[in-house]
């Protein structure tokens, strides 16, 4: 996630595609907030009557079930979850996962462009596991579940198509909340399995990835609580804020030395567990570095805008999304070379899709998702970028 503070002048580098603001035509709940200072009870309690009448309207989009809601320029919007700071496209499978600042986890059909709620849900199941998560001591109550945001996302794939899913709380509580991912059926379905607290009520946990050992890393953005926005006028001006925290269920956390970056915040990982790649939102930089090495020697590229969640894409690349003041970006990144190319650039929409923090590459789209939009972005991929 990210701010809309920031001056970023204009890149010269490749573009793949431009895209013009255009018209919408259906009109959804449109609320331009600070993400981490403006957040007030009034907006949380919108938020979820918001999502309370998307769920009531589920029997409705039976019989209409596509939630596309408009165009702006040559994109579709869709009206699902709000403000899906990020999404995780489940690999082979039409499905994308989406988190929701507006409440829930959400999953998406890209097929028939329709979304539901997996959790909180009343088909879904809660088993703590004690040996993996032993510092958990229950499933979320009913308070917890009434306010259930959520922020970055994470799948640790399984055998036989049954997968582990992580979710970070936020702003309530700064949480992972841990699931068993079912997508043998039809639809999706979870089992609430775990949770992990952030070590201190003080840090931001942003983005995650899970580990091979059992374990996850995770990004501290900045300081959360009182002098949260301070810390974040930080972060803008390029200051240090934040680093990298890695936990394991027989070691808990610890402080991955090293790692102090300038708003840390998409994370992910290399198919061999060797190498950390890293969004830097505040420096606009995205950088790797060894997981088991020194985190301060790193390999760096400098962005024209603030990069935010990053998830492999279907070829190899890296898939980092982002925004400058005036629209969302989204570059592919090879990991060898950390040559970027850009794949979009979207013109904000006043009362539409704006500030992109996600891309999601499902088929020939990319669907954009934003931590202050209320609906969500489809971009039409050519076929020369498009598997």
């Amino acid at each position: 996630m990210g701010g809309h503070d920031a001056q970023v002048k204009t890149w010269e580098g490749p573009r793949a595609l431009t895209a013009a603001a255009g018209s919408y035509t259906v009109a959804c709940h449109y609320e331009r907030v600070d993400l981490y200072t403006n957040l007030t009870s009034a907006t949380i309690a919108a938020a979820f009557a918001i999502a309370a009448v998307t769920h009531q309207g589920a029997a409705q989009r039976a019989a209409n079930p596509s939630q596309l809601c408009g165009t702006q320029g040559q994109v579709q919007l869709f009206c699902g979850p709000s403000r899906s700071e990020d999404l995780v496209a489940i690999p082979k499978t039409p499905w994308i996962l989406a988190s929701a600042i507006g409440g829930g986890v959400h999953v998406i059909d890209t097929r028939n462009k329709t979304s539901v709620q997996l959790y909180p849900s009343p088909t879904a199941k809660e088993r703590l596991d004690k040996t993996r998560f032993p510092t958990c001591r229950a499933a979320p109550d009913a308070a917890e579940k009434a306010s259930f945001t959520t922020l970055g996302l994470s799948i640790r794939l399984g055998a036989r198509r049954v997968h582990t899913l992580y979710a970070i709380r936020y702003p309530t509580v700064s949480r992972v909340q841990v699931f068993e991912l079912d997508v043998r059926g039809e639809q999706p379905s979870v089992t609430w399995i775990g949770c992990v607290d952030a070590p201190a009520d003080t840090i931001l946990l942003n983005s995650l990835v899970p580990l091979p050992d059992g374990g996850f890393v995770t990004t501290h953005f900045y300081e959360r609580g009182p002098n949260a926005a301070a810390a974040r006028e930080r972060a803008v001006a390029g200051e240090l804020t934040g680093w990298l925290l890695r936990w394991h269920p027989r070691t808990g956390w610890s402080k991955i030395a090293g790692s102090d970056t300038s708003g840390p915040n998409g994370i992910e990982i290399s198919h061999d567990a060797r190498w950390l790649y890293v969004s830097e939102w505040g420096r606009s930089t995205f950088y790797r570095t060894r997981l088991n090495g020194d985190a301060s020697k790193r390999e760096s590229i400098q962005l024209d805008f603030r990069p935010d969640n990053v998830h492999w894409a279907s070829d190899g690349m890296l898939l980092v999304g982002g925004a400058t003041d005036t629209d969302s970006r989204v570059v592919k990144i090879d990991p060898r070379t950390l040559k970027a190319t850009e794949v979009v650039r979207l013109p904000d929409g006043a009362k539409q899709f704006f500030h992109a923090s996600v891309a999601a590459e499902v088929g020939n789209e990319i669907w954009l998702g934003s931590a202050r939009a209320d609906r969500l972005a489809i971009y039409p991929l050519p076929p020369m970028i498009s598997r």
